[in-house]
């Protein structure tokens, strides 16, 4: 019988062992310094629209994976919440709000469109110690639970509503303190309370149905306080609570018979008396548990569980220690509200382990410069400060050797571990070293010598490549004989004796890398050849070959500095992939051929993993899951299909198989638009927006975007096209923005699209902007400006017509009065010379003849002087009329003056007007001299109002108007003096002289 026992007994602790493990998971960890309001993380909610909340003690935050936009009791009105502390929240789609519930006054509706708050209830006639702590949503109405009890308010209404009755008085503070409110299978509602139990009410008549008991709830610490922080629904008819005396399960029926087991979790039995922080259940039925300072994930039975660890690092606290909410998104990622922040668990196994530190011996891995790995997966990590052994668990460190800097380590055919220190090689055995030649004589010359890669060729062969410039080693294990070749050896093979990584190549050659050289040398080692790698356009050379590898066909090497530059079999550089082509950085140390599928590649910055089919980069840092993103030359193998890979602060385990690509596209929102004056900001926050007016006066309008990719937020791309302006995709990499400056007036359709970091694309989002134009740009003004444009053209014209056509009316006149002067004056001529002609005297005809041609010529010259547009002032005007009429007045023994004012000088007479001025003034000289008897005639001219004007006088013996009016003369003057809008009058008597007067009229 005891035999029997004590094989079940090893049964169940078998079942037991095999039911419980450990996984190791990185959390992408988000803290105030990231923009989180509070490190103290409450509740975590993700919204309809894909955003995600995070009720935090102090106010509440919207995270889109890269901002965190917050909320609280002193913030603006748009952000500002009635409280500080939030404990709940839930989501009301059908009016897209989400209501916020803080510790005290009252409640607050947040716009899960504009992000505004929109709404705040205070909650009336709450005393100094009632404070706010559960929440849920049934409808219309929300369920409050307080330190008193459940408040009812009604969101349609925008009331509350009569509180649910309690069943007695409260006697201790925490008797109907409500820390849990669930809504169960038959659509009753449970209230919670620390120091009461659980009433179930009837949400339609609000009555109390059933009470259990807080007796009935093992109130092992006799303190009549059991606090129901979370709860699950594993099934119907099934509630799992987590109290601070642990898990506590009810099976109920829809009459309300009720079984209560205190103690359900069987496998650990801790968590039923222990407290439990939270409780959660996923999509796929697992129960998150957060108690004893660990996180728990079980399944529905309670049965098989994992216990959820992080990888310890020196520089952070176990935010596993205390989980207080956990949630799944719509990804199926894992959220963790914990005391030190917001974490983040991505729904796909990360492909990275790291290794930093061991808390319980305290053993740090500050900088690993090499790794080994055994068969049975334990891990020897060579640091520059000693020599640490981790256990094939991961979780046990111990450190043999505290001292010295380990370049290399690696096990030989015969299972002995070699390691490389700056005093030379050692055997490391039962946690101590021997030095080499102490086991292997023939190393004795080559002892002090440090390595830092080896090779096994054949089943003899061990190449061992020099850390200190003294080029390879050659290790016959069978002859056992160590021979060494340098640069400076008769006919050496090798082009230098610096040797940062050897290779063997899939023809038997082995490749030294130098750092301005490569080695290739024959399987014999007799022969070598030099490789230089040119770099195009530069004159120079590619440089620091710290390793290589051969994929595909080609030959793929490391270039410090460069990045990895891919040769053909002939040797010849085919591509270079560096920071150009997305590579984390351009200082490689190693490559892993992964399958010939992919190149796994360390750097100084970062990790890359390089898709050998389209040369799609993807990279990876710390904040994906490895130990830092500082790597080591060396410190990299690659076993049994893992990498280990370390550098500074530790080393990680890579597995290739977990690489995924994410098949989903980031959720793309305008977030918001900003419009930028010369004055003032406008800032508009609608992410359903799809079009807007921008007035003219705007100087800079910026799109604000959220792509939301919680994977890998950093890497997602926007990209963007406005139709008007482009025909191509604009990528603006991961910029979050995107301005618009110097956009003219019109309307314009701007395409956007986000890809994450697998470039998987969004739907695009098209935005319509209407730039609205300013007056001077706007279509009546530009219509009036051509109209008034076509009116100038047309008055232009019009004027140069009528220019035209006076100056036609001028040459017309002119040719009359040539036609009719000059025509009878040769007339004239023409006949006195046929009477010289046909008689004897012709002194008479003769002088009659010079008489009418000079005539003629004074008539050319006024018409040649008329048509003279550089003679057009006022003064040229007197200067031609000087010459008829001094010499005239002079032989007739009459004085002649001129008198122009010095403002009238200068004035400009049309052809018209200077002909016809010209002729009415030589007429009144005329007839003066002719009838007038006068001593003296004058004529002046000055402006009057800008207006020339003309007086001719004489000191004759006048003449009667009355009887001279009808002369053809002076109807000559005034038809002259009408046809260019002049003004003249004629004053005469006798005995008085006689004045004519021309004054030019204005001509409306």
């Amino acid at each position: 019988m005891k035999s029997v026992l004590a094989v079940v007994i090893f049964l169940l602790l078998n079942c037991f062992c095999f039911a419980q493990r450990i996984a190791t998971t990185h959390l992408l960890k988000y803290t105030q310094k990231d923009g989180l309001p509070s490190y103290n993380v409450r509740k975590v909610l993700q919204d309809s629209k894909g955003f995600i909340w995070v009720g935090t003690q102090d106010g509440i935050s919207r995270f889109d994976g890269r901002t965190f936009l917050s909320y609280a009791k002193s913030a603006a009105p748009k952000n500002k919440i009635c409280g500080v502390d939030v404990r709940e929240m839930v989501e009301d789609t059908t009016k897209n709000l989400l209501w916020v519930l803080p510790a005290e006054v009252g409640i607050n509706a947040i716009s899960t469109i504009t992000g505004a708050v929109v709404q705040t209830a205070v909650i009336p006639d709450a005393g100094m110690e009632d404070w706010n702590i559960s929440l849920l949503k049934d409808k219309e109405l929300l369920w409050i639970g307080t330190s008193t009890g459940v408040k009812v308010f009604n969101t349609s209404k925008g009331v509350y509503e009569k509180a649910l009755p309690l069943p007695r008085p409260a006697i201790a503070a925490n008797d109907f303190e409500v820390r849990s409110l669930v809504k169960d299978a038959y659509g009753n509602l449970w209230a919670a309370c620390s120091g009461y139990g659980i009433l179930i009410y009837s949400p339609d008549s609000r009555m109390i149905i059933k009470s259990i008991p807080l007796s009935s709830f093992n109130d092992h610490a006799k303190s009549r306080d059991i606090r129901f922080y979370g709860y699950a629904t594993p099934k119907a008819g099934e509630i799992l609570f987590a109290t601070n005396q642990g898990l506590r399960k009810i099976n109920y029926s829809s009459s309300y018979a009720i079984t209560i087991n205190n103690a359900p979790c069987s496998s650990i039995p801790a968590l039923n008396t222990g407290s439990i922080d939270c409780i959660s259940i996923n999509k796929q039925g697992g129960i998150f548990l957060s108690g004893e300072g660990k996180l728990y994930q079980f399944d529905a039975l309670l049965t098989n569980y994992t216990t959820l660890e992080e990888p310890a690092r020196t520089w952070e606290a176990d935010w596993l220690e205390a989980v207080q909410c956990v949630y799944q998104d719509k990804e199926n990622n894992t959220w963790l509200g914990c005391q030190e922040g917001l974490a983040f668990i991505p729904h796909y196994p990360s492909p990275f382990r790291s290794f930093n530190y061991d808390k319980q011996t305290n053993i740090k891995l500050e900088h690993v410069r090499s790794i080994y790995v055994s068969d049975d997966k334990s891990i020897l990590a060579g640091l520059r400060n000693g020599l640490v052994s981790i256990d094939n668990t991961g979780r046990q460190y111990t450190k043999p050797l505290k001292e010295d800097l380990y370049h290399h380590i690696f096990q030989d055919r015969q299972g002995r571990i070699h390691v490389a220190r700056r005093d030379g090689m050692f055997i490391y055995q039962h946690g101590s070293i021997t030095p080499i030649a102490t086991i292997y004589p023939e190393f004795k010359p080559y002892a002090a010598l440090p390595v830092n890669s080896h090779l096994f060729l054949g089943d003899s062969l061990v190449v061992l490549g020099t850390e200190s410039s003294n080029g390879i080693l050659l290790w016959n294990t069978h002859q056992k004989t160590v021979r060494k070749i340098e640069q400076s050896d008769a006919n050496s093979p090798l082009a230098s004796s610096i040797v940062n990584n050897i290779y063997h190549d899939q023809k038997g050659r082995t490749w030294v890398l130098s750092d301005n050289v490569i080695s290739i040398l024959s399987p014999d080692f007799t022969k070598g050849d030099s490789l230089t790698l040119p770099e195009k356009g530069t004159g120079q050379h590619y440089k620091l070959f710290f390793d290589m590898c051969e994929a595909r066909g080609h030959y793929w090497i490391a270039s410090y500095g460069s990045g990895i530059i891919q040769l053909d079999s002939s040797l010849h550089i085919k591509r270079v992939i560096n920071t150009a082509s997305h590579l984390s950085n351009d200082g490689v140390y190693q490559l892993f051929n992964v399958n010939n599928q992919q190149l796994v590649v360390t750097s100084n910055n970062g990790l890359s993993v390089v898709d050998l089919t389209d040369y799609h980069v993807k990279t990876y840092y710390t904040n994906n899951g490895l130990h830092s993103n500082g790597f080591e030359e060396v410190a990299g193998l690659m076993k049994d299909g893992k990498i280990y890979t370390g550098g500074v602060n530790g080393f990680t385990i890579i597995d290739p198989t977990a690489f995924s690509i994410n098949l989903t596209p980031p959720i793309l929102y305008i977030d918001h638009i900003q419009v930028r004056t010369k004055d003032k900001v406008l800032d508009t926050s609608d992410i359903t927006l799809q079009s807007l007016e921008i007035g003219s006066d705007a100087v800079q309008t910026t799109i604000y975007l959220a792509g939301l990719n919680f994977s890998d937020p950093e890497k997602v791309s926007i990209d963007y096209k406005i139709n008007e302006q482009h025909t191509d995709w604009i990528n603006i990499g991961n910029a979050s923005s995107l301005p618009l400056i110097g956009m003219g007036p019109g309307t314009y359709h701007v395409q956007l699209r986000a890809s994450n970091e697998d470039g998987v694309h969004s739907e695009i989002k098209l935005l319509t902007l209407d730039f609205l134009p300013t007056w001077y740009e706007t279509w009546w003004f530009k219509l009036l400006l051509l109209l008034t444009g076509l009116s100038i053209i047309y008055t232009v014209y019009r004027l140069r017509i009528a220019q035209l056509r006076k100056e036609n009316e001028i040459r017309s006149k002119l040719a009359s009065d040539l036609h009719d002067d000059l025509g009878s004056t040769m007339n004239s001529i023409k006949v006195y010379t046929n009477l010289a002609l046909m008689e004897k005297q012709r002194e008479g005809y003769l002088y009659k003849i010079k008489e009418s041609a000079q005539e003629a010529i004074v008539s050319i010259r006024d018409l040649i002087w008329v048509l003279d547009d550089s003679r057009d002032s006022i003064e040229n005007l007197f200067a031609r009329i000087y010459p008829f009429a001094a010499p005239l007045s002079e032989a007739n023994n009459i004085i002649y003056k001129e008198i122009v004012a010095d403002d009238a000088k200068g004035y400009k007479l049309g052809q018209e007007e200077k002909r016809n001025l010209y002729m009415m003034l030589k007429e009144s000289v005329n007839n003066a001299v002719k009838y007038s008897e006068a001593q003296s005639i004058t004529i002046s001219c000055s402006l009057k109002r800008g207006k020339p004007v003309f007086l001719v006088t004489d000191d004759g013996k006048g003449f009667d108007l009355k009887k001279e009016n009808e002369g053809n003369g002076l109807k000559n003057m005034q038809r002259r003096a009408g046809q260019i809008h002049y003004h003249i009058t004629i004053t005469s008597s006798p005995g008085q002289g006689t004045s004519i007067l021309l004054q030019k009229m204005r001509v409306a």
